[in-house]
């Protein structure tokens, strides 16, 4: 259950979109790790920062829609939807997503499982 609150905690809960930039040095560096247990975990590591799930600008949007991005090449913009991330708590056998209060706020369920 711990690997799955791991890979839990390197997507978006809404849109599941990966949370890291492919394109980031520090995951290209991480990708070269041979090891997939070390591999998942240093990316989880690297996502757990993550409060909110990013979402492009208007400018990178707009590409996205054209197919090009500035260099002209196809774009690879994941996008992301810029909700608000939970915490993955494991409860028994199951595994609980805690919204934070301000999340709630939102109109989110403070609770779901």
């Amino acid at each position: 259950i711990r690997q799955v609150i791991d890979c839990l905690t390197c997507v978006c809960f809404h849109c599941s979109a990966l949370l890291v930039d492919p394109k980031d040095p520090k995951f290209q560096a991480i990708l070269k790790i041979k090891n997939p247990e070390v591999r998942l975990k240093r990316i989880s590591q690297l996502c757990k920062s993550k409060k909110k799930c990013d979402y492009a600008s208007k400018e990178e949007n707009e590409a996205l829609l054209d197919g090009n991005d500035e260099n002209g090449d196809a774009t690879t913009n994941r996008g992301g939807c810029g909700n608000f991330l939970p915490n993955y708590r494991k409860q028994g056998l199951g595994i609980i997503a805690h919204f934070h209060p301000e999340d709630a706020e939102s109109g989110l369920n403070p609770k779901q499982s």
